[in-house]
């Protein structure tokens, strides 16, 4: 301080010094005269206790537009400031993050005051694809010297309660986390600030080079709190805070996940992508680069598998939760969350800062990832099947599936690695739940996959929805599902998938017959009729299955029909078409299912196959007459094509049958 003095001269800082003035009057010296310049003499004389604890809670607002060049001033006020007026002020300059940092009047400090440290925290995009761009460097620098300050200022504040200070504390992080949770860089400090207030007993690392670090103010010794409290901690007290971390780490996962910028058309981490391609590497497109070898070459996208594996094991190792806690929380709804009763109002309860759901389910994918993706045995993700009905029907949609696919593709994502994950276990009891409930869950994947924007994403819920519905053990809970969907469904889109589900089911219950009999060496009378009776017993190989669905799946057409209505109903005529084509060209499927009398009895040719020809025939004129101007020339001219040519093939096949029919007769 003396030196400063000599030094100082004419400084207004100096000058005007308690008790040359009162502290108001020389903090309002300070507004008018402090300039980047004036910093290295300000942390010199914030070395007075006395003088830091009276003015420092109202400079950390001055200071903040400064960074990283008032870095030191604001380390001086975490350690010797009045740490309960400095933590309200920092959770203050937090919540109203954006007005300090977005370039307004708090944003004084030059652009060229960041180059020394800005190659440090620059968000690294490069991948092409993104177009999003991430939080800019000053947002990030402060949003770590206020965490930073947080986690001097915790341990300082000597309290009974300190739960009361850490809620508030943790309620301002969240929001101006949410401004920056792109960058790796914040969500490593949010987790140093949550390892520092579980005071391990394992020394920390040491800094690197232009790090803002948590430890720098902690190396220096702290003021005591001026308004401490002595004594034992509340014996509500006992484990409350890492409760309260438990809580507040579920939320970071949730908001960080929520946060990254999309990978084309693939959500922040496509999970999913990757799990597709480790699973069946043959489908990845050949001279194209897979989302897998993407996250290896990238060092942005391999940051985020870096910074969701901190995110688990600060869950898993630093707070010690189980991996069984967050499932129980990611499949149950909000209010079945646990309540603690909370008489005295002096006292924070966990039930006012529950975990999030959403926040957990991330936690878990993560989980999932660490094993199929990374191979890693030290966090195994343990959902069966049912767990994931769970787990769908309180994270997609609402109670009348109204808002399915509107949910974030980041959550999309992290639901069906889960899924994909539990389909893979050969001991999964897909069976035992009842049928409303595997109807409901099928429902709501499969409107995933009609309605969420992500291409991408959709065909992984198609493949799920497959699947899923494929390993039910009773044909008769899939065939039902099927018909409900060609009966009731809205979606056309959705209606073609149920084709070809049914087409599968088809050829997977005449398969077993067929199998059957090429394994027997001698095919006696007995073997063939054993083989036919096996084959009966699925649904999905017995007429009058197939019969009930015959005015579903070639309903009666209307030539008259507005033209696009038509042609939005293309996919779907085009589908029905060629499973027609099956029907009537395949030998063993005409045999066993009887198509050809159900085609007569359900006269098909009248009421689908003619009026199609109709419309193909008024399409074709359409076109060439241009009364097609409101819609895509170049789509309908390939609707047209595509239709034309379903109707040969099915024209083909009914000619063939008939001849032949015609030649046994004779």
């Amino acid at each position: 301080m003396a030196s400063a003095k000599a030094e100082g001269g004419e400084n207004p800082l100096i000058k005007a010094l308690p008790p040359a003035t009162d502290f108001l009057t020389y903090l309002t010296i300070l507004e008018y005269n402090l300039t980047e310049d004036q910093l290295p003499v300000l942390h010199v004389l914030l070395q007075d206790p006395r003088l830091t604890a009276n003015i420092g809670w109202d400079l950390v607002h001055l200071l903040v537009p400064f960074l990283p060049a008032s870095r030191l001033c604001l380390d001086d006020i975490a350690r010797l400031g009045n740490p309960r007026e400095v933590i309200l002020r920092v959770s203050e300059l937090l919540e109203r993050g954006k007005e300090v940092n977005g370039g307004g009047e708090e944003s004084t400090g030059s652009e060229g005051e960041d180059d020394e440290v800005g190659q440090r925290y620059v968000e690294v995009r490069d991948d092409s694809s993104s177009t999003e761009t991430g939080p800019t460097v000053k947002a990030v620098v402060h949003f770590q010297t206020l965490i930073s300050m947080i986690s001097v200022l915790h341990p300082r504040i000597q309290t009974q309660r300190p739960s009361r200070f850490l809620v508030t504390s943790l309620q301002a992080i969240l929001p101006a986390y949410g401004r920056v949770a792109s960058s790796g860089l914040a969500t490593t400090a949010v987790l140093e600030f949550i390892a520092s207030l579980l005071l391990t007993s394992r020394p920390a690392l040491p800094p690197r080079a232009g790090d803002v670090v948590l430890g720098r103010a902690q190396s220096q010794r702290s003021a005591a709190d001026p308004e401490g409290q002595p004594g034992a901690l509340a014996t509500e007290e006992d484990g409350l805070q890492v409760r309260l971390l438990r809580s507040f780490v579920t939320h970071v996962a949730e908001v960080y996940f929520e946060s990254l910028p999309l990978i084309g058309d693939a959500s922040g981490m496509a999970w999913t992508e990757r799990f597709e391609e480790k699973i069946h590497p043959g489908r990845i497109v050949p001279f194209r680069k897979s989302i897998t070898a993407r996250f290896a070459e990238s060092r942005d996208l391999g940051e985020r598998d870096d910074v969701a594996q901190k995110l688990l094991q600060c869950a898993l190792a630093k707070l010690g939760m189980r991996l069984d806690q967050v499932i129980w929380v990611a499949t149950h709804s909000v209010n079945e969350l646990p309540q603690r009763a909370n008489d005295d109002s002096a006292n924070f309860s966990p039930s006012e800062f529950p975990p999030s759901p959403r926040g957990m389910l991330y936690l878990l994918a993560t989980a999932t990832a660490s094993r199929y993706l990374h191979g890693s045995t030290t966090a195994e993700s343990a959902v069966d099947i049912n767990m994931h009905m769970k787990l769908v029907k309180f994270s997609i949609g609402d109670e009348f599936m109204g808002s399915v696919g509107l949910e974030p593709l980041s959550l999309i994502d992290a639901v069906l690695l889960i899924g994909r994950a539990s389909l893979l276990d050969d001991d999964n009891d897909i069976g035992t739940s009842s049928s409303e409930n595997f109807h409901q869950y099928l429902q709501r994947m499969s409107l995933l996959s009609a309605n969420i924007p992500s291409s991408s994403l959709r065909f992984q819920c198609h493949i799920f929805t497959s699947a899923a519905l494929h390993a039910h053990p009773s044909d008769q809970v899939r065939y039902n599902f099927i018909r409900d969907t060609l009966e009731h469904c809205p979606f056309d889109n959705l209606k073609v998938s149920a084709i070809g589900w049914l087409k599968d089911e088809i050829v997977t219950a005449l398969a077993i017959e067929n199998k059957q009999l090429s394994e027997c060496e001698e095919v006696t009378q007995a073997t063939a009729k054993k083989a036919s009776e096996a084959a009966k017993a699925s649904l999905f190989a017995r007429p009058t299955a197939l019969r009930a669905l015959a005015s579903y799946l070639f309903p009666r057409v209307s030539v008259g029909e507005d033209m696009e209505s038509l042609c939005s109903k293309m996919p779907f005529f085009l589908a029905a078409l060629n499973f027609y084509y099956l029907l009537r060209v395949s030998r063993v499927i005409r045999d066993r299912l009887e198509t050809d009398e159900m085609s007569e009895v359900c006269d098909i040719e009248n009421q689908f196959i003619n009026p199609l020809q109709a419309i193909s025939r008024r399409l074709r004129a359409e076109m060439d007459d241009m009364r097609v101007s409101r819609m895509d020339v170049a789509g309908v001219n390939t609707d047209a094509l595509l239709l034309e040519d379903a109707l040969d093939r099915a024209g083909s096949a009914a000619s063939q049958v008939n001849c032949n029919a015609a030649a046994n007769e004779h």
